[in-house]
């Protein structure tokens, strides 16, 4: 055996070392050239003709050399990869931006702004975010759940695909004296719930008024719907039943309509105006 096992190399052969004076034998020269033949063919070669028989310990780090000579691989073909699954492994996507694919399909993607999974990701435990969760590549304030500004509609029932909030102050208003308004609308995938905080002025002559609040296409209902709205003050008085919303599924265009069996008309002298709050909800298309 060429090596001590602590990795020195050690002749072994009959005759070593040559004394002064001896006279060179053909059994001493073989013996020396087979003991360094097997020394040799222990070591590994540096075009990779031979394959290691043992796990070689390597000292930690790796040189400076060694690490940027990986090639950039593709995501078909990884340039680091184990075994023989070629297609699968890590590859450079471009400047501080590398990317891991699995059956030549990108999986993960890292760089400086963020780590993006392509495709279903399964959390065993505990998912925990330090700022927030962006969908459709939306941007999260932090401990939010961010969705794109417009919709990434799903086919899938179960899986909530929007949401939406805004509000709006406005003082138009068709057929009624509109004092003051302020409008609260939130959209939950196809779920939109309307909430209106006014007050209507004094000597009110008609029977219905359109609101000063036009809905986005988005936010139109499935079908022309009419909602009752209950509950808002008349006359400084509580009333059950004031009249019913209309909400058009083509211009989401919203106009109210009083109800007809109020004791005092909108329109009376002694009229106060209707002032108070209503919400209403309906399914959009």
């Amino acid at each position: 055996m060429s090596y001590n096992g602590s990795g020195t190399f050690v002749i072994n052969s009959t005759g070593q070392p040559v004394i002064t004076g001896t006279v060179i034998s053909s059994s001493t020269f073989n013996s020396l050239t087979a003991d360094l033949g097997t020394g040799l063919s222990t070591a590994i070669t540096k075009d990779g003709q031979t394959t290691t028989t043992a796990k070689i310990p390597f000292a930690l780090g790796i040189s400076a050399a060694v690490a940027s000579n990986f090639a950039a691989g593709t995501v078909a073909a990884p340039s680091i990869y184990l075994s023989t699954d070629t297609g699968t492994g890590f590859y450079r996507i471009g400047a501080n931006n590398n990317g891991y694919s699995v059956s030549g399909t990108k999986l993960l993607d890292f760089s400086s702004a963020l780590l993006a999974v392509t495709g279903a990701a399964t959390v065993s435990t505990t998912l925990g975010v330090t700022t927030g969760i962006g969908c459709g590549a939306a941007t999260p304030q932090t401990g939010g759940l961010a969705f794109p500004a417009t919709q990434i509609a799903v086919a899938d029932a179960n899986t909530l695909d929007d949401y939406e909030e805004y509000t709006s102050a406005s003082t138009a208003c068709t057929g009624a004296l509109l004092v003051s308004v302020i409008w609260r609308v939130v959209k939950i995938g196809k779920q939109i719930t309307l909430h209106s905080d006014s007050v209507y002025g004094t000597g009110q002559s008609t029977t219905n008024f359109t609101l000063g609040l036009t809905l986005p296409a988005a936010y139109y209902p499935v079908v022309g719907i009419r909602l009752p709205i209950v509950n808002v003050i008349v006359n400084n008085a509580s009333q059950a039943n004031v009249g019913v919303l209309v909400v058009s599924s083509t211009t989401g265009i919203m106009t109210v309509y009083r109800d007809a069996t109020l004791a005092t008309s909108w329109g009376a002298a002694a009229n106060t105006g209707i002032e108070g709050a209503f919400s209403v909800s309906w399914l959009t298309a």
